[in-house]
Parts: structure tokens; sequence; C-alpha cells
């Protein structure tokens, strides 16, 4: 599923990976996308509507109070966030002012 244009993804489309069949369950849903930094350093990450999310930069659990820091190095990260299939979010978005998000 592709975001909004302004980024967002809302709880309709993220219910569509809850879609399972009547013997699977659903543990939890997942949004990744890829980020670009210019510059090593530290990064700030602003989520909206994360809350509750278990999320990873780079494959590593990072905590998160709708804001995360973290020092990366220059080039490409992921950015992973799980949801709670049952307590979906109305959307969800990420930010950042010091680097850019990628599209396939």
């Amino acid at each position: 599923v592709n975001s909004l244009v302004d980024g967002r993804l809302t709880d309709d489309m993220l219910k569509k990976g809850t879609n399972a069949g009547q013997w699977i369950g659903v543990i939890g849903v997942y949004a990744g996308t890829e980020f670009e930094v210019a510059q090593a350093g530290e990064v700030t990450l602003q989520l909206d509507g994360a809350d509750g999310a278990k999320v990873w930069i780079d494959g590593r659990v990072v905590k998160t109070a709708g804001e995360i820091k973290t020092n990366l190095p220059a080039g490409k990260h992921s950015l992973v966030l799980r949801f709670d299939p049952k307590a979906l979010p109305k959307s969800v978005k990420a930010s950042t002012s010091q680097g850019t998000f990628l599209v396939d």
C-alpha cells in the first residue's frame, strides 16, 4: 500500500494488511519505508499516530514517544513500525527535516 501524497497511512490502508483467512490470525500490521540522510549525525524523526507501535531503524529497535532521536551514518536507512491489529491508529505519518523519504 502506498501512502497519501502528504505521507500519511490511514487506518483503512493499514486494515488492508489484516485480511487473513479463517484459520490464520494476524499478530501485527507492519508499515515500512526508506529514507536517506546526507550527513552523518543525530537525526530526529517525528512519528504521528505511532503511539504503542514497535519501531525499528535499520533492524534495530528504537524507543519512541512520538519522536525518535538517533545517530545515523549518511546514506539510506529503513524505518519499520509494527501495530497491534486490534488497535490501529486513525493515521500514521513519519517525517524529518534532516532527510528525504524514498519512493520505489
